[in-house]
C-alpha cells in the first residue's frame, strides 16, 4: 500500500477531527491517521467487459470479503474510501468511462454492504491512467492478457488505526 496525496490526507483529518469534536469527546492529542492505496485487479474481480455484482468471480468476492474484514478489524475509524475504477485501452473513451465507474460502484457497494462504514466516494477514470503500455501489433487474447494491468479498482483509505 501507498501514501495518498497530501490534499486527500488533510482534507480527512480534518473530517476526522470534526467528528471526534462533534460527538462531545475530546480529541487525542496525536491521531494516528493513515492513508493507504490498495489495488484489486478488476480482471480478477470481474468478468472481462463486466461489472455488476453477479459477474464477481468467486476471487474476487474472496478480495472484497478480505478488504472488507480488513477495514473492518484494522481500522478504528475510516474517515473516506475513495474507490477508482479503471480500464484497458479497448473500446471508446465513452464506454470505458462508463464501465470504469459502474465497477468502482459496485466495489463500493459491496464494502458497504460488508459493514464498512465511511464516506465513499467514487470514480472512473476510463482508459485515461494505463499502468501498462502493449506493441500495437499484439491482437485478440494477446492483447487482452498485456493490458490486463490496466483494468483494476483502487481503493484509497484514511482513517484511524487501532492501536
Amino acid at each position: 500500500m501507498k501514501t495518498l496525496t497530501t490534499s486527500a490526507l488533510i482534507a480527512s483529518v480534518s473530517l476526522l477531527l470534526s467528528a471526534c469534536a462533534s460527538n462531545g469527546t475530546s480529541c487525542p492529542p496525536e491521531i494516528p491517521v493513515t492513508a493507504e492505496t490498495a489495488t484489486l485487479k478488476a480482471d480478477a474481480l470481474f468478468s472481462f467487459d463486466k461489472f455488476s455484482p453477479q459477474n464477481i468471480s468467486p476471487a474476487g468476492i474472496q478480495q472484497l470479503n478480505d478488504m472488507a474484514a480488513r477495514l473492518n478489524d484494522v481500522y478504528q475509524k475510516v474517515g473516506s474510501i475513495r474507490v477508482i475504477g479503471h480500464t484497458d485501452r479497448l473500446g471508446s473513451d465513452k464506454y470505458n468511462q462508463v464501465l470504469s465507474e459502474r465497477r468502482a460502484k459496485t466495489v463500493a457497494d459491496y464494502l458497504k454492504n460488508k459493514g464498512v462504514n465511511a464516506n465513499f466516494v467514487v470514480e472512473g477514470r476510463g482508459k485515461t491512467q494505463p499502468v501498462q503500455q502493449c506493441d500495437d501489433n499484439l491482437r485478440g487474447r494477446a492483447l487482452r492478457d498485456c493490458l490486463q494491468p490496466n483494468r483494476r479498482v483502487e481503493i484509497q483509505v484514511i482513517g484511524i488505526k487501532r492501536r
